[in-house]
C-alpha cells in the first residue's frame, strides 16, 4: 500500500507529492476544448481527464493555477470543487480503483508575463498572438493537469478561434469547420507528450512553407515583423539539422510535421515544444544580419530540435534531470553546428562563450553539483542557470573524449531506442553509454555530476640540453570544493619562430588525476616556449600559465597560428585580472596590442567582450584613486573608434565596432560621434545605423545625459512605433541619469498592478543602470535591497530573475558591508533573489580587489 503524501496548499509541485501520484497513475489522456474567441482578457475551456488509478482511498489533486472551475464532474457525479486556486482536489469518495475520468469546465486569464498561454497585441496593426510557455510547471495555466513530467499523456485538442487566426499544436493535419466568423480546429490524437512540452499557439501568423525530405515545414512570425525574416536561412539550418540528427540518433523524426514560431514577448531563447517549437524575436533584426547573427539563430535552433529526440522523446522524470536534456541539447547543437553546417569554427565559438559562463558560474558561491536534488518546481526555475546549461555541455564534451565518441553516441542511440516515449533517470543513460563503452561510470559521475566546483591545472617543466627533462601536470581544486578529478586532455607544446608559419607544435595525449600527472610522453621533447595542457578544448578546467609562458606571449601573443588557442592563451590572461593576479592595465595593453592585427572574428567578439567588461570596472573605480583609470578608459575608447574607420562600409567588421563603441563610449568627442550617426546619411559618412542599432545609440546617449537625447528618443520612437521600439524607448528614459528618474521608473516597474508586460518591465530593468551611472545606483541601493522581500512575494520567476541582476556592486568597502549585511537579512527571501544577493556581495568583493591590485601595480 502506497504511503500518502499531504500536498502544500501553494501553487508548486513538490518533488514527494509528484512521485506519489505518479505511482498511483497510469494511462493518462486529455480530451480538451479551448475556446479562444471568448473575449479578450480570458479564455474558457472544458478538460476530459481520464485515467487509471490505484490507490483510491485517498484524494487526488489536479494541477490548475490561478483559474476559474466552473463545474466538476467525477465518474459521472456533480460536486462542488474544492479549489484553491493552485490545484482541484478530488475527494476519494468520487474516485475508484481503475479507470476514472474527470470532466472540469474552467476560465483562465491570459498571460502577460510569458508564462502560460501569453496574448500580444501588435500597437502596429492590432493583430492578436498567442503563444504558450510551459516550462517547468505552467501547463496547469491552460488546462487543469498533472502537470508533471513522467506522467506523459495523449492529447485529443479542438479549438475555437477567430477565422482569420492560424492555430498549431503538436498534432498533424487538424480538421478545420469554419461558421459564423470563426473556426473550429480538431486535432488529431498524439502522445505519449509530457505536459511541459505540449504547445497551443494561435493568432494571425504570416506562415512561410517548406520541407525537409518528406517532412513538412512551416515557419511563422507576426506580420510586422515578416518583413525581416530571412526564411530560407530558417528552411537551410532545419533541413541540415534534420540530416545531421536522424543519422547521429540513427533514428527518424518522430513527430509528422515541424513548425517554428517566432513569437513576441518570448521569455528565453528558444523552447522545444513537441513540433511547435518557439523563438524569441531577439534572432530577427531589423536590419542586415551579420555571421555572428546568423551563427547564434543557427545554435538556438539546433538546441531545440535536438530535443526532439532527447528531451520530448524521451523525457526526464523528474527536475533533477533537467540539466541532462538542457546540456545534451547544448552539446549536440555545437556538433552539428560544426559537423552539419558552414559554421565549422562552432566549437571555438562554445570555448569562448557557453564554456567561459560555465566557469565563471562554477567559482561563484552558488555554485552546486550538476546533478542536484530538486525539491519542488519552484526550486526546478532557480536551476536554469550556467551549471544546468554550459558546465553540464562541457562535461558531457569531456566525457565523450573520455569515452571515445563512437562508443558515446552508441550509447545514445540504444538510450534513446530503449526509452522511446519513456521517462527516464540518469541511470538509464549511465547504463547505456556502459554497456557501449565497457566501462564503469560510478567513478565519473560522483566526480563530475555530484560534486562542484572547478579544478586548476598548471604545467611545471623542467628542460635539459633544450629537451625535456621532465613535465608534471599539477591538478588544483578549491578549499569548498575539493575534489581532483580525471581529465582526459591533450597537452600542447609549442615552440614560436619568426611569424605564424614557423610556428611549432607538439600535442600528448594525457589522462590526468589526482594533484599532480607525470607525462614521461613528453620526456625528450623540445624544450618549448609556450605550454597549453589543454589543447583544441577537450578538457573543462581553468588553465594556469606558467611563468614561461605567461613572459613569452606577453610579446608573441599575435604570433600563434591557431585562433582558438590564441583565444584560450588571452582568456588565460583575463582570468588572471579577474583573480586579481594582473593589473587590468597590463591586460588593456596587451588586449589592444593583440586587437591591433586580430583577423579572426571570433577573437575579435572575445576581445570586444573584454573591453566591454573592462570599462565597467574602470567606471566602477574610484574616480580619484587611480589617476590611469581615466587614462586606460580613454585608450580603449579611442582605440574601438579609430578601428570603425578601417573597415568596409556596412561590413560585419564594422557594426561589431559600433557596437563595441556605444558600449564604451564616455567621452564628450564620444558623444558627438554618435549624435553624427542618427543625423541624416549625408552627415555621418561611411556610418548607416539600422533601426534596432539607432535605438543603442539613443540608449547610450541618454545614460550619457547627452542635451539632445530626449529630443532623439521622441524622433527615433515616431520613426519606429513598434512594439520594439515601445520597448527601446521606455529604455531610453530609464536610463537618463537623475536620481528623480531612476527612482520613478524603478517604482513603476516593480509595481504588480503597473500596465507593464514583462517584456517592458526587462527592457527597463537592463537600462535602468548602464555602466557609469555610479552616484544614482550608491543612492538607491538602500532602496533595492529594502525592496527585496516585498518583490519576492509578489513578482513570478521571470521577473525575478531581472530583478536581482540589479542588485547594486559598487566596488567600496561600504558596498560589500552592506551586501554582507543583507545576505544575512534576508536569508528567507526568496531563492531567486537570494542567490543574486549572494553573487552580488561575492562580485564586490572581486572587484575591490581587482582595483587594488592594478592600483597598486601601476
Amino acid at each position: 500500500m502506497l504511503k500518502s503524501v499531504t500536498r502544500p496548499a501553494e501553487n508548486r509541485l513538490t518533488a514527494d507529492y509528484a512521485q506519489y501520484r505518479s505511482a498511483r497513475l497510469a494511462r493518462v489522456e486529455y480530451d480538451l476544448d479551448v475556446n479562444l474567441d471568448d473575449g479578450p482578457e480570458s479564455f474558457s475551456g472544458v478538460a476530459i481527464i481520464r485515467f487509471d488509478l490505484t490507490g483510491a482511498d485517498d484524494s487526488l489533486s489536479i494541477d490548475f493555477t490561478e483559474g476559474t472551475v466552473a463545474s466538476l464532474s467525477v465518474n459521472g457525479r456533480e460536486l462542488d470543487p474544492d479549489y484553491n486556486h493552485s490545484y482541484i482536489t478530488l475527494p476519494a469518495f468520487a474516485l475508484r480503483d481503475g479507470p476514472n475520468e474527470v470532466r472540469i469546465v474552467y476560465r483562465h486569464h491570459y498571460s502577460r508575463s510569458g508564462q502560460g498561454l501569453h496574448r500580444f497585441v501588435d500597437s502596429e496593426d492590432s493583430r492578436v498572438y498567442l503563444h504558450t510557455h510551459f516550462e517547468p510547471y505552467d501547463a496547469n495555466r491552460l488546462f487543469p493537469c498533472f502537470d508533471q513530467p513522467d506522467l506523459k499523456a495523449f492529447y485529443t485538442l479542438r479549438v475555437t478561434a477567430p477565422a482569420s487566426w492560424q492555430v498549431i499544436s503538436a498534432a498533424s493535419a487538424p480538421r478545420v469547420e469554419e461558421a459564423d466568423g470563426q473556426k473550429r480546429w480538431h486535432f488529431p490524437r498524439i502522445g505519449p507528450i509530457s505536459t511541459y512540452i505540449f504547445p497551443l499557439h494561435a493568432g494571425e501568423y504570416h506562415v512561410w512553407e517548406s520541407d525537409a525530405d518528406g517532412i513538412p515545414l512551416r515557419l511563422f512570425a507576426r506580420h510586422t515583423l515578416a518583413p525581416y525574416v530571412v526564411p530560407e536561412e530558417w528552411f537551410r539550418l532545419t533541413q541540415q539539422g534534420f540530416r545531421f540528427f536522424q543519422d547521429w540518433f540513427d533514428m527518424p523524426y518522430p513527430y509528422g510535421k515541424y513548425d517554428q514560431l517566432v513569437v513576441p514577448e518570448f521569455n528565453i531563447g528558444g523552447m522545444e515544444n513537441v513540433a511547435a517549437v518557439t523563438y524569441s524575436e531577439k534572432f530577427i533584426r531589423r536590419g542586415e544580419y551579420t555571421r555572428e547573427n546568423k551563427e547564434r539563430m543557427a545554435n538556438v535552433l539546433l538546441h531545440e530540435m535536438s530535443h526532439m529526440w532527447f528531451g520530448d522523446l524521451v523525457t526526464p522524470a523528474w527536475w533533477d534531470g533537467l540539466w541532462l536534456k538542457e546540456a545534451f541539447a547544448t552539446y549536440m547543437a555545437f556538433l552539428a553546428q560544426a559537423e552539419a553546417t558552414e559554421y565549422g569554427d562552432a566549437w571555438h565559438m562554445f570555448y569562448a562563450e557557453s564554456k567561459q559562463r560555465a566557469y565563471e558560474a562554477d567559482q561563484l558561491v552558488t555554485t552546486h553539483p550538476i546533478e542536484v536534488p530538486v525539491e519542488d518546481t519552484h526550486n526546478a526555475f532557480v536551476n536554469f542557470d550556467r551549471i544546468t546549461y554550459q558546465k553540464g555541455a562541457s562535461v558531457l564534451t569531456q566525457l565523450s573524449h573520455y569515452l571515445g565518441h563512437d562508443a558515446f553516441r552508441q550509447g545514445v542511440r540504444s538510450y534513446l531506442a530503449r526509452h522511446a516515449g519513456g521517462a527516464t533517470r540518469l541511470q538509464d543513460l549511465i547504463s547505456a553509454l556502459e554497456t557501449a563503452s565497457g566501462r564503469d561510470l560510478a567513478h565519473w559521475v560522483n566526480e563530475w555530476l555530484e560534486r562542484a566546483g572547478l579544478n586548476g591545472l598548471e604545467v611545471e617543466l623542467n628542460c635539459q640540453d633544450g629537451a625535456i627533462d621532465t613535465l608534471l601536470l599539477r591538478q588544483t581544486a578549491p578549499n569548498d570544493h575539493p575534489t581532483l578529478r580525471t581529465h582526459r586532455l591533450q597537452l600542447g607544446l609549442y615552440r614560436l619562430g619568426e611569424n605564424r608559419e614557423a610556428f611549432q607544435s607538439a600535442v600528448i595525449p594525457v589522462l590526468a588525476r589526482g594533484d599532480v600527472t607525470p607525462v614521461e610522453a613528453a620526456r625528450g621533447s623540445f624544450c618549448p616556449d609556450l605550454i597549453y595542457p589543454n589543447h583544441d578544448d577537450w578538457g573543462y578546467l581553468k588553465v594556469h600559465l606558467d611563468k614561461g609562458t605567461r613572459e613569452a606571449l606577453a610579446q608573441s601573443l599575435p604570433r600563434v597560428p591557431d585562433p582558438l588557442l590564441r583565444s584560450m592563451f588571452l582568456q588565460s590572461f583575463w582570468d588572471m585580472v579577474r583573480d586579481a593576479r594582473l593589473s587590468l592595465y597590463e591586460y588593456v595593453d596587451l588586449a589592444l596590442a593583440l586587437a591591433s592585427s586580430e583577423d579572426a572574428d571570433r577573437l575579435l567578439l572575445q576581445l570586444t567582450a573584454t573591453f566591454d567588461e573592462a570599462m565597467h570596472y574602470l567606471w566602477m573605480w574610484p574616480p580619484d584613486a587611480d589617476p590611469e583609470r581615466q587614462a586606460a578608459a580613454r585608450r580603449i575608447e579611442t582605440f574601438v573608434g579609430e578601428r570603425i574607420g578601417t573597415c568596409q562600409p556596412d561590413s560585419d567588421r564594422q557594426k561589431l565596432w559600433i557596437d563595441t563603441f556605444l558600449a564604451v563610449a564616455h567621452s564628450p568627442e564620444a558623444i558627438e560621434r554618435i549624435l553624427a550617426w542618427l543625423r541624416p546619411a549625408s552627415s555621418s559618412g561611411d556610418i548607416r545605423l539600422d533601426q534596432d542599432r539607432r535605438w543603442n545609440a539613443v540608449i547610450r546617449l541618454s545614460a550619457l545625459g547627452a542635451e539632445d537625447a530626449e529630443e532623439l528618443r521622441q524622433r527615433e520612437l515616431e520613426a519606429d512605433p513598434s512594439d520594439n521600439g515601445r520597448r527601446q524607448s521606455l529604455a531610453a528614459e530609464a536610463a537618463r541619469p537623475g536620481e528623480a528618474n531612476k527612482r520613478l521608473w524603478l517604482e513603476r516597474l516593480r509595481d504588480p498592478e503597473a500596465d507593464l508586460s514583462l517584456a517592458r518591465r526587462r527592457a527597463l530593468m537592463g537600462a535602468l543602470f548602464p555602466s557609469g551611472q555610479y552616484a544614482q545606483q550608491a543612492a538607491l541601493a538602500g532602496d533595492i535591497l529594502d525592496s527585496l522581500p516585498a518583490v519576492g512575494r509578489s513578482h513570478e520567476d521571470a521577473f525575478l530573475l531581472s530583478y536581482g541582476a540589479m542588485i547594486p556592486r559598487l566596488c567600496r568597502e561600504d558596498s560589500v558591508a552592506r551586501l554582507a549585511d543583507a545576505v544575512q537579512r534576508y536569508a528567507d527571501i526568496n531563492p531567486i533573489l537570494l542567490r543574486a544577493l549572494r553573487i552580488a556581495h561575492q562580485e564586490d568583493v572581486r572587484c575591490l580587489s581587482m582595483a587594488a591590485l592594478s592600483a597598486a601595480r601601476h
